[in-house]
C-alpha cells in the first residue's frame, strides 16, 4: 500500500540560482522573485490577487515565501521597507 505522501507534489520553496534571473531569491521552478510576493503581501494584496498576477506560482508558493521571509529577513519582514529588505538579502 502506497503512503499518501509518496504521491504528493513537492512543497514549493524559495531558491537562489545564479542562472535564474542572476540569482535573486525566487519561488522554485519559477522566475517569480520572492521580493515581488513580499511586496504584494505588504501592500495587503490577497493570495487570490497574487496568484492572478503570477499564474506560474505553485499553489503553495505564497506560503513558501512567507515561511522563507521570517528566518531570512526577521520577524518584522511584513513591516520593513523594500530597501531594508533588499539590504538584509545582500548582507551575507
Amino acid at each position: 500500500m502506497a503512503n499518501a505522501n509518496e504521491n504528493a507534489t513537492p512543497a514549493a520553496a524559495v531558491t537562489s540560482d545564479p542562472y535564474v534571473m542572476g540569482g535573486p531569491p525566487v519561488v522554485g521552478g519559477t522566475r517569480v522573485p520572492a521580493a515581488a510576493i513580499i511586496a504584494c503581501l505588504r501592500a495587503g494584496r490577497s493570495h487570490y490577487d497574487i496568484f492572478d498576477d503570477y499564474p506560474s506560482l505553485p499553489v503553495d508558493g505564497v506560503k513558501a515565501v512567507m515561511a522563507w521571509a521570517e528566518p531570512t529577513m526577521g520577524p518584522d519582514w511584513t513591516r520593513i521597507s523594500a530597501a531594508q529588505a533588499a539590504n538584509r538579502l545582500t548582507d551575507d
